[in-house]
């Protein structure tokens, strides 16, 4: 069976004798799977995007993922069980065998930011485990009555087909369809050019220690070894601050740049913000600008409803659809705390545990456990203040009395 190349891997078609009758099957592989002239580890050489990406993978990674049920009224927190191995044990305690959560998290986020997709296979089997699916080895296959299953190919060569409703797939900057995902990189690989270029550039300019370029004519006619010794000599002797001319070096012409070289130099460089703006990262984050403590907590709360949101959300919703049941999916859910991301400072966490406490939200001892403090006795009453009114169709009425 002929096999043939994508993204850098060997993936077989579908066996004939899988296929129902001919044009039945679509393989899904738009244009954009790759990210152009730009490798990932080329990109992330530049300090920004290897910060842009490391940052929100990270941010991710560190929120805890949970499963829910809803209650009558509430929910619950639905507990890992590490003897069944339920969803939320693989989500909060033991995804597989080799990683923990916050790395499988992080590895799914930075192949959405490289890649544009992420897939995470759940395969039914005795002993229940989460897998990450490199995204340049998976593909869509569709037959003639639009049911999706997933093409994939294994490090050790097999390619197998998947059924969709084992995987499931993160994506970014979705296509038409809304069936395959394109990279950030891919979308800022001219920006990212440019600044290895400009980078580039710059290193041919300052380097040899910053010592100036310079054209050395010498007497008669030499061969390149020679002219190796007299380019060694200069640099050298130049580096210790002291160039000695012999009879040998007729000229000596220094090879400089001009205000408007450097300006356009500096022009053509992509700026740190530009590249942020591509990954949606507010400049605190890349520690540029000036923002007081008060504007970063208000930065903080954008960066999660503008940049993490459409990751957690889909991501949210996924789980729902792919690890609950049908019969499960109108009372269990997945949600990630995102109370996590906003750390607060010492005092103002003790204030608001203080006005949850006296609102009646939080009992002391559910407030000690947001602190990691072990309950007391008689801790898990709930308190009110005694002096509100209640407001009925009647009017206003104290606690434990009626209205006239």
């Amino acid at each position: 069976m002929k096999k043939e190349v994508i993204n850098n891997a060997v993936m077989t078609p579908i066996p004939k004798e899988m296929q129902p009758g001919d044009s039945s099957f679509l393989l899904y592989w738009p244009p954009m799977a790759t990210i152009g002239t730009v490798t990932v580890e080329t990109a992330k050489k530049l300090s920004t995007v290897y910060r842009c990406m490391n940052i929100l993978s990270d941010d991710i990674a560190a929120l805890p993922f949970q499963q829910f049920e809803k209650l009558e009224r509430g929910s619950r927190r639905v507990r890992p069980d590490g003897d069944s191995r339920n969803v939320a044990y693989l989500i909060e305690i033991e995804p597989n065998r080799w990683q923990t959560p916050f790395v499988f998290k992080k590895r799914l986020i930075l192949d959405m930011l490289s890649m544009g997709n992420a897939y995470i296979w759940r395969p039914v089997s005795a002993y229940p485990e989460l897998y990450q699916l490199e995204a340049g080895k998976v593909r869509p296959v569709f037959d003639k009555w639009g049911n999706r299953y997933f093409q994939v190919l294994f490090d050790n060569g097999e390619v197998r087909d998947i059924p969709d409703p084992e995987i499931l797939h993160l994506m970014i900057n979705p296509d038409k369809k809304g069936i395959y995902g394109r990279s950030v990189l891919g979308y800022a690989q001219d920006t990212i050019n440019r600044q290895i270029g400009a980078n580039n550039s710059r290193n041919t300019l300052t380097g040899n220690g910053l010592l100036p370029t310079a054209i050395l004519k010498v007497n008669g006619q030499i061969g390149e070894e020679a002219r190796q010794k007299v380019k060694e000599s200069y640099l050298k002797s130049a580096a210790d601050g002291v160039m000695v001319q012999d009879n040998a070096i007729v000229d000596f012409k220094q090879v400089t740049m001009n205000a408007t070289d450097v300006q356009f130099l500096e022009s053509i460089q992509a700026t740190e913000t530009e590249i942020a703006n591509f990954f949606g990262l507010p400049q605190y984050k890349l520690n540029l600008g000036k923002q007081s403590y008060q504007s970063n907590e208000q930065q903080q709360l954008d960066y999660l409803g503008t940049t993490l949101n459409p990751y957690l959300i889909q991501f949210e919703q996924g789980a729902r659809l792919k690890w609950l049941a049908t019969e499960e999916q109108d009372a269990g859910f997945f949600r990630f705390e995102r109370k996590a991301l906003m750390q607060l400072d010492t005092k103002t966490q003790a204030d608001f545990l203080h006005t949850q406490i006296l609102d009646g939200i939080y009992s002391p001892n559910e407030a000690r456990a947001i602190n990691d403090l072990e309950p007391y006795q008689g801790g898990d009453q709930h308190y009110f203040p005694g002096n509100m009114a209640v407001i009925t169709e009647k009017g206003l009425t104290m606690p434990g009395k009626e209205t006239a």
